[in-house]
C-alpha cells in the first residue's frame, strides 16, 4: 500500500501481481477459501487502481477491479459489517469501477456503483445506508472507528462527488465533496488524495459559480508535491 501512497504505481502493479501469483500457487486445489478470496481481492484491486492511474492496459484494469468485487461477492462473509477487510476492499474497487463507467459515458451505472461504494462504508461505520434523495446526512463517528476506515469512506465520497457532478447534480456533488473534506480534517491523509480533494473542491466550486474560492484551493493544491488523481476523476465530467 505504501507504493500507492507514494504514487509508485508501476512498482505497486509488479508487487501485487507477483504476490497474487505466489499466493494462488500456494493454495490447495479446489474452491478458494473465503479468507484467501479477500487476499486476492485486495491484490487485484491494487493492480486495477494502479493500472488506471498510469493508463496501462485499461481493459485489464477494469477486469482486475471487477474480479476483486466478484471474489468478495462470492464469499459467504461478503459485506458483513464485522468484516472490515472485505468491506473496504469492495468499496474501493466499486469506486474505481464507477470512474471507469463514467469515463465510458455510462453515467447512470457509474452513479449506482459510486453510491453503493459509499453505502458499503456507511453500513460499516454507522450500520445504515444513506437515504435516497438525502442531502448527505453525516453522523458523528464513534471513537472506536479507525482513521483508516474514515479515510476509506472519504475516498468513496470523493469519487461519488465527481460522478454526481458528471450527472449534472451540482448541489449534491458539492455536499459530498464538503463531507469528504470534513472527514479528512485532523487525520493523516496521503498527499496524493489530499491534492485530489482540493482540486475537485475547486472544480465543483467553479461549476457552482464560486470561482474566487476555487483559486484559493488550487493555490493550496499547487504546494503539494504529489500529482494526485484529479485528472482521472475529472474524466467523469468530460473535461
Amino acid at each position: 500500500m505504501s507504493k500507492l501512497c507514494l504514487e509508485m504505481y508501476a512498482g505497486a502493479i509488479d508487487d501485487a501481481c507477483t504476490a497474487e501469483e505466489k499466493f494462488c500457487a500456494s493454495l490447495p486445489p479446489g474452491r478458494m477459501p473465503n479468507a484467501a478470496r479477500t487476499v486476492v481481492a485486495e491484490l487485484k484491486a491494487i493492480q486495477g487502481f494502479s493500472q488506471s492511474m498510469i493508463g496501462q492496459d485499461i481493459k485489464k484494469a477494469h477486469e482486475n477491479l471487477e474480479g476483486a468485487i466478484k471474489l468478495i461477492e462470492g464469499s459467504a462473509i461478503s459485506f458483513a459489517p464485522e468484516d472490515p477487510f472485505e468491506t473496504r476492499e469492495c468499496a474501493a474497487a466499486l469506486s474505481w469501477l464507477a470512474g471507469f463507467s463514467c469515463a465510458a459515458g455510462e453515467k447512470k451505472t457509474a452513479l449506482f456503483q459510486a453510491k453503493e461504494a459509499v453505502n458499503i462504508m456507511r453500513a460499516r461505520i454507522w450500520g445504515r445506508e444513506e437515504e435516497e434523495n438525502s442531502d448527505c446526512e453525516e453522523l458523528d463517528i464513534d471513537k472506536s472507528t479507525s482513521d483508516y476506515e474514515v479515510l476509506e469512506y472519504a475516498r468513496t465520497l470523493l469519487v461519488l462527488s465527481a460522478v454526481l457532478a458528471a450527472n449534472g447534480k451540482k448541489k449534491k456533488a458539492k455536499a459530498r465533496i464538503e463531507a469528504c473534506w470534513k472527514w479528512v480534517q485532523g487525520r493523516k491523509v496521503e498527499d496524493s488524495t489530499l491534492k485530489t480533494i482540493l482540486l475537485l473542491r475547486a472544480h465543483i466550486l467553479d461549476l457552482t459559480g464560486t470561482t474566487s474560492q476555487a483559486q484559493t484551493l488550487r493555490n493550496q493544491a499547487s504546494r503539494i508535491g504529489k500529482a494526485g488523481y484529479f485528472d482521472r476523476l475529472v474524466r467523469c465530467n468530460g473535461a
